[in-house]
């Protein structure tokens, strides 16, 4: 009995703690009492339509969508509980995996399909009717059809993609050998569940932000006084909650698809300065009569020649803002001049890419280059088996073939000729043989005549 009280006494401890904490977290939202006192930012881009329903915070609580909510028949404990279970016990291992907080689960070939045709219907819809893309707001909606976290998405389109660029290339893909994995781990998931006799997920489930280990346990503790009402100021947690949530979703700005050759980086009166000086020195000097022409390469496509990629800074002027000398940061992008080819131009967002000061990565962005820049190949360049589908051409199957014999191909009379003479060389190669065999007959008797004489 002492121990079950103590027990309670822990818990209910640790729920007010968790309480604190989470009123901490949400404080520097308006207390409302309602959710309809919560206004919502209209989106200012034209192809955001769909309205992203918020999920689960990231640690640092930046993002409401780093997690999309638990949604599945497979039933597992919640957080709190996870959070406020016994620190002892008689056993060291779970009973379930619905103690465990742990969901098995597969993504198999039919679904990842399913979520690559859906991102080329709302590619193209979004081209054909707003004239503007987003891979950032495709991934987040596919995301929230799916529940599952926009990385996912993201890495499934690109793989998807790369499939279909190797089916354009002729390779051959293991699609059977992903069949039999897809009904090898299906089967172990089933097997696993009927084990401790619980229903097994329907679809893929992400793992909640507390099964992954990233909530750090806070070892401290907070007094609350039973002056507080804790139903109430949970309430008011969850409306604050959502309205930070409503207010970060319909105010994020999504990146739109924008070839980097096209975006130019911002110049200073120096940099111009140093582009002007440039074009008077390559216009004043003579182009020589003499110049050497070197070989084309054996490809017949000439490779572009760099020079340098430079980023002018004024000293001068820090040294007057009391400033030290910069050094190559990322997000600095200003004053980038490349040469290539003999000709000094301002630098592009590509370019900027390649040096040293380039922008922090955005990893979404980094996972779906591929399938986003075969997109823009296909749209601004042209290029159409860049980005899509491709053709379904059956595989041939490597047979080699058979020579056809053409008349032409008969053996004619000089042909004959040296077939004869051939084999009447084989002939007298064997009578030579067969008189070389007679003649060693003939002294082995001779020899042995002689030996009986004597």
């Amino acid at each position: 009995m002492l121990a079950h009280k103590l027990l309670s006494s822990t818990r209910d401890a640790s729920r007010k703690t968790v309480l604190v904490t989470r009123l901490r977290a949400s404080s520097r939202a308006v207390v409302t009492n309602s959710p309809e006192d919560a206004t919502d930012a209209s989106p200012t881009q034209s192809f955001v339509q769909a309205r992203i329903q918020a999920g689960e915070w990231d640690p640092e609580r930046t993002d409401p969508l780093y997690r999309p909510k638990f949604k599945s028949r497979a039933k597992i404990l919640s957080l709190d509980d996870f959070a406020n279970r016994p620190a002892v016990g008689f056993s060291g291992e779970f009973k379930s995996f619905q103690d465990a907080m742990v969901t098995l689960s597969w993504i198999d070939s039919k679904q990842q399909e399913q979520i690559y045709q859906l991102y080329i219907e709302l590619q193209k819809h979004a081209s054909d009717k707003h004239g503007v893309t987003s891979h950032d707001y495709i991934t987040r909606v596919i995301a929230q059809k799916f529940n599952l976290t926009q990385e996912r998405i993201a890495a499934i389109i690109q793989l998807q993609h790369n499939e279909q660029q190797y089916k354009r290339e002729g390779r051959t893909l293991l699609t059977e050998a992903a069949s039999y994995m897809d009904a090898a781990i299906q089967q172990e998931i089933r097997e696993a569940y009927q084990t401790f006799d619980l229903k097994q997920p329907d679809e893929f489930v992400e793992d909640p932000v507390g099964v992954t280990g990233e909530l750090q346990e806070r070892k401290q503790w907070q007094v609350v006084e039973d002056v507080f009402d804790v139903d109430q100021l949970l309430a008011d947690a969850t409306i604050r909650e959502d309205r930070e949530a409503r207010l970060a979703i319909d105010g994020h700005h999504y990146m739109e698809d924008v070839d980097d050759d096209a975006i130019e980086i911002p110049t200073s009166k120096d940099a111009k300065r140093l582009l002007k000086r440039h074009e008077k020195l390559q216009s004043a000097s003579p182009k020589p009569s003499d110049a050497i022409e070197w070989p084309a390469p054996a490809s017949g496509e000439k490779r572009s020649r760099w020079k340098f990629v430079a980023q002018v800074v004024n000293t001068r002027d820090l040294k007057r803002q009391h400033k030290p000398n910069r050094s190559y940061t990322n997000n600095s992008p200003e004053n980038t001049l490349v040469e290539q080819d003999g000709t000094l131009r301002v630098g592009t967002m590509a370019d900027v890419k390649h040096a040293s000061w380039k922008p922090t990565r955005n990893v979404r962005e980094h996972i779906y280059a591929g399938v986003k820049k075969g997109w823009l190949d296909r749209n601004i360049r042209g290029v159409e088996t860049a980005w899509g589908r491709a053709p379904n051409v059956p595989v041939q199957p490597n047979v080699a073939p058979v020579a056809d014999v053409s008349p032409a191909d008969e053996p004619t009379a000089a042909m004959d000729e040296v077939s004869d003479a051939a084999a009447a060389d084989s002939v007298d190669s064997s009578d030579n043989s067969n008189v070389g065999d007679d003649n060693s007959g003939s002294e082995q008797n001779t020899a042995s005549d002689s030996a009986k004489e004597k």
